[in-house]
């Protein structure tokens, strides 16, 4: 399964790069007698649009029948979604300006969710700082437990 999944992995990517995006995830499981392929490709000048997926996935298709003995398998494609996760201080980064929902870990082992925008990111130190209720808060990002965009309309 291992080598499978690497092999799809490697597929996947080259694809990806050839048309301009990223993996964001692969996940691979059975379900029944068929194996479920989930893609997630990000575009990072963009949003991920649904004719994008599909394109995604006619280009990665004939490649993982060619290439990959799957057998009886079903590929999605999807995007990381408009509230996609923030997985690391770049994704604060490239966020900046929009809104976020954050879960930081505290001191006396208690969890603090909070929404506001991403105003600041340093990489170097490893904080962001967000804008709640007007007023600007840091935080360390390796005390993060889970973060994501916030839809806005």
């Amino acid at each position: 399964m291992n080598d499978e999944l690497d092999k799809i992995k490697e597929l996947a990517s080259m694809v990806a790069k050839r048309m301009g995006y990223e993996i964001f995830d692969i996940k691979s499981h059975k379900r029944g007698r068929k194996r479920i392929v989930t893609i997630t490709i990000d575009n990072m000048k963009d949003y991920v649009s649904i004719k994008d997926c599909e394109s995604f996935s006619r280009e990665l298709s004939p490649l993982l029948d060619a290439e990959v003995m799957l057998g009886n398998y079903i590929l999605e494609v999807s995007s990381p979604g408009l509230d996609r996760p923030l997985r690391n201080l770049k994704d604060f980064k490239r966020f900046e300006g929009r809104l976020a929902k954050v879960t930081v870990q505290e001191q006396e082992g208690k969890s603090l969710t909070v929404i506001g925008k991403i105003n600041n990111c340093d990489e170097e130190n490893g904080t962001f700082s967000l804008e709640v209720d007007g007023k600007m808060k840091t935080y360390e990002f390796s005390k993060v437990k889970s973060a994501n965009l916030e839809i806005e309309f």
